[in-house]
């Protein structure tokens, strides 16, 4: 990581932090079952076409669950195009909707910020800070995301993020622990 890269980092970092620390919306522990409004946060370009299979399948589960289920698509490659406008409600981050930090510009934030949700579920892998970004700005009742050191805030469910899973294991862990959450 070059220097220019370490100082995006750490100022994305403590932007992060002071967000959190600014705006605390009511949180809850909602139970998966209970919820009504999912959110999914996808980082679209670096998932595999199985990858993309199941986490479409899990939109569709939830659809049948009778949820309404919203995505926050995330893709870094510059000419790319969303695959859910059709399938969902979504907001795309793209490039052209962030800023030099990686993170959502004032129409997406508005966006983001709008969605009244009761889960939000972070399912991108990557060590950039966008989705840690959206999850900040959400007023998701219960967040669940990778745990990252001095993040903490970020999330109210938190799995081990030293071992990166894929899509498939992230839905089944995510999911299993949103479930055992007393109702």
């Amino acid at each position: 990581m070059n220097w220019f890269e370490r100082i995006k980092q750490r100022l994305s970092y403590l932007k992060v932090q002071q967000l959190e620390r600014s705006s605390r919306p009511h949180r809850d522990f909602v139970d998966i079952e209970r919820a009504h409004k999912v959110g999914l946060i996808l980082n679209a370009g670096s998932c595999t076409a199985d990858e993309m299979r199941t986490f479409r399948q899990y939109m569709e589960d939830l659809k049948r669950q009778r949820k309404q289920v919203y995505v926050v698509e995330i893709n870094f490659n510059k000419k790319s195009e969303s695959q859910f406008s059709h399938s969902a409600e979504s907001v795309f981050l793209n490039p052209a909707r962030l800023n030099w930090l990686d993170f959502p510009r004032q129409d997406a934030e508005i966006q983001i910020r709008n969605l009244e949700l009761d889960v939000l579920i972070d399912l991108d892998p990557s060590d950039r800070m966008t989705s840690r970004y959206v999850c900040s700005l959400s007023k998701a009742r219960t967040r669940a995301g990778r745990h990252r050191e001095g993040l903490e805030s970020c999330y109210e469910l938190m799995i081990d993020g030293k071992n990166p899973l894929g899509i498939p294991r992230m839905i089944e862990t995510y999911t299993h622990f949103l479930s055992m959450i007393e109702k």
